[in-house]
């Protein structure tokens, strides 16, 4: 089992404009061998003109926009062997 914390921030002058916080939980088999799953979660926040400008184009209801967006994934699979 493995779990998984991370967070991010660009801070500049007046504030902390983009942030963002991922988290992740494994199941692995202790060998490797056989099945695994795994689940992870991001959230983000952008309170910047120009990441909005890129995201949404250029027009007056994007200027001062502020975004927030969540993300979740699963993977599942099978571990297998391999031989040198």
């Amino acid at each position: 089992m493995h779990a998984d914390l991370d967070g991010r921030a660009l801070l500049m002058h007046g504030g902390v404009p983009e942030w963002g916080l991922s988290a992740s939980f494994r199941l692995v088999p202790k060998d490797g061998n056989g099945p695994f799953m795994e689940v992870a979660m991001s959230y983000n926040g952008i309170t910047d003109e120009t990441a909005a400008f890129w995201n949404y184009g250029l027009s007056p209801e994007t200027l001062s926009v502020a975004t927030d967006g969540v993300a979740f994934s699963t993977k599942a699979g099978w571990g297998v062997p391999t031989y040198a």
